[in-house]
């Protein structure tokens, strides 16, 4: 008996060390380094847009909208070649189930109202999307056109303040 566990154990040894493959393969990584980035101005980087004081009587369904207040984003020192999006995240209240930039909650804060970022054509702008910013090869600074305005979020609003938070960022 000791002679078979002796042999097994020997045997067992001899075979650990010898493996089996599969199969392998190889990453390629690929990047590219860019000159220097564009910067977003001082006075449009941490922005605040007061929106118009409106009644609740200016919302008499979902999704009706008030009149916009146009805002931007500039750039400067941007490569002529440099192909720029701008990303809208982290809204610190959350987003609606419309995607919308949800009010603050609590006593003194307006319900069933968010607030809508769109472009300067009235197109809705998503959040966590790339948006596209005009190149003009002749010039380094870029604009970005923007417009916010209050969304009902439902048939029933109530009066209250309404104040929210939404970063962006620059991306090539």
């Amino acid at each position: 008996m000791r002679k078979l566990l002796m042999a097994l154990s020997l045997s067992v040894t001899f075979l650990s060390q010898f493996s089996a493959y599969g199969s392998s393969g190889s990453i390629i990584l690929n990047g590219q380094l860019i000159g220097s980035t564009c910067q977003v101005t001082a006075n449009t980087k941490n922005q605040t847009v007061i929106l118009d004081t409106l009644s609740i009587n200016n919302f008499q369904k979902k999704n009706d909208t008030s009149i916009g207040k146009s805002f931007n984003i500039a750039l400067s020192q941007c490569q002529p070649t440099d192909n720029i999006s701008v990303v809208f995240h982290d809204a610190k209240n959350g987003l609606t189930e419309d995607g919308l930039i949800a009010n603050q909650t609590g006593n003194d804060y307006a319900k069933g109202i968010a607030i809508g970022i769109y472009d300067n054509d009235n197109n809705p702008i998503k959040m966590n999307e790339k948006i596209a910013v005009d190149v003009d090869n002749n010039n380094s600074t870029r604009n970005l056109a923007l417009i916010a305005k209050y969304v009902a979020t439902g048939n029933e609003v109530e009066a209250g303040k309404v104040t929210s938070t939404v970063n962006f960022t620059i991306t090539y």
